[in-house]
């Protein structure tokens, strides 16, 4: 019987193990991860302990002093919404018995191996649709709109070379960098005349760790110290990578005899607007592999998101807008799940992504690196700003309507 109990138990340390590293590689919140799996070894009847950061997780199963600890390697992946929503679906079954530990431990190898649902067409589409949208938003015209989502299509296909191997992986950010600055200057010097900066920005804006930098944030602000700072520091080396790159695909200018001449882009009618923000999230949901059925919900929240931070903006002052914004994506992240039991971060993460600091981010490093040091202080506090009021909006939210982390609360 004894014997029984511990195959029992070690059974569902396994499954909370597996489950455990599969939420930590598809790029969740160490707060959200250690709550997903502290309810997760509660509903299996367990007693445990855990640290996460973000290339290892630690878990003890057990009471003090009789603990098994397992330390699991996971390399950063990226965000995959539909497996997600399969985690966690597979671990409300688990916990209600209907699967057995065992079974769930293979059913998570499946769910993690299973190919994407969208082709690499789509994924390349969705790419320059969303570099084409962000250009809209940042004010440009139709030849920048144009010129980017050409350049956001080849960096798809740098995305899905690059990562073929993990050597290679380390060089995504650089290189697509320096081929979108070398690209723009390409088509501002023989094709058409445009706005460097707002093609380039947007052009590269897949490379640009803005979201990494506000989960860094949100780590800090809910007291994951290490992973914060990790993830705060790997953040601003990518940024310096991205200028790197930008600065080396401005030689091309040398090709063409010296600097070209600024130019401001074409406004465009306050429509295009709006229909940059229908077709963004739609984008998002493919780049993050959401399941179609959730697409309403993630263009909802991506509007109320987006609405809010201009209201905010309007109301208050640009730098505190990203809080409205992030606050209205979460209330709506909370009630998608508890309308559908599924975990929030389905339709927030999109969401937060349209209000991500990452161009400021950009534009501090670039005043650095430009010895324009008084420009780049104050870029960067606003980033940080920024980043923070999302974060805080985040929470306000979750505090007004918990129930929204991952791993749902059916019991």
């Amino acid at each position: 019987m004894n014997v029984t109990i511990e195959q029992d138990e070690q059974q569902a340390a396994e499954f909370v193990i597996k489950l455990g590293s599969a939420l930590h590689a598809h790029d969740t919140s160490t707060h959200d991860l250690e709550l997903s799996i502290s309810r997760m070894i509660d509903r299996l009847g367990l007693t445990g302990h855990f640290f996460a950061q973000p290339t290892g997780l630690f878990i003890s199963i057990g009471r003090l002093g009789k603990q098994q600890t397992s330390l699991v390697r996971v390399e950063p992946g990226e965000v995959n919404l539909e497996k997600l929503e399969l985690l966690n679906e597979l671990a409300d079954r688990v916990a209600a018995g209907l699967v057995l530990p065992a079974d769930g431990v293979r059913e998570v190898d499946a769910i993690v191996n299973a190919p994407s649902r969208y082709g690499p067409f789509l994924m390349l589409l969705s790419y320059g649709i969303a570099s084409a949208a962000v250009c809209r938003f940042l004010g440009g015209g139709w030849r920048e709109i144009l010129a980017s989502g050409c350049i956001g299509v080849l960096i798809g296909v740098l995305a899905q070379l690059f990562s073929r191997s993990k050597e290679s992986s380390f060089l995504f950010e650089p290189a697509a960098a320096a081929i979108a600055s070398s690209l723009s200057i390409i088509i501002a010097a023989k094709m058409m005349p445009i706005s460097l900066y707002d093609t380039i920005l947007a052009g590269v804006i897949s490379a640009i760790p803005g979201m990494m930098l506000t989960t860094a944030m949100f780590d800090l602000a809910t007291r994951n110290l290490v992973a914060g700072t990790a993830r705060l520091t790997w953040a601003v080396l990518i940024f310096v990578e991205v200028i790197f790159g930008v600065a080396l695909g401005y030689q091309t200018q040398r090709l063409f005899g010296g600097t070209l001449p600024a130019v401001g882009p074409v406004p465009l009618a306050a429509w295009t607007e709006w229909l940059a923000l229908i077709v963004a999230p739609l984008a998002l949901a493919v780049r993050f592999k959401a399941r179609p059925r959730d697409f309403g919900w993630v263009m909802l929240t991506c509007v109320l998101a987006y609405g809010g931070s201009r209201l905010g903006a309007s109301v208050l002052d640009w730098r505190f807008g990203g809080f409205i914004g992030a606050f209205a994506a979460s209330v709506a992240g909370s009630i998608f799940t508890r309308l559908t039991n599924c975990p929030a971060t389905v339709v927030v993460a999109p969401a937060i992504v349209l209000l991500v600091p990452g161009t400021i981010g950009f534009g501090s490093v670039s005043d650095f690196l430009s010895n324009n040091i008084l420009r780049g202080v104050e870029a960067a506090f606003d980033m940080v700003l920024v980043a923070i009021s999302i974060v805080i909006g985040v929470l306000i939210a979750r505090v007004l309507l918990p129930g929204g982390e991952q791993v749902s609360r059916r019991r």
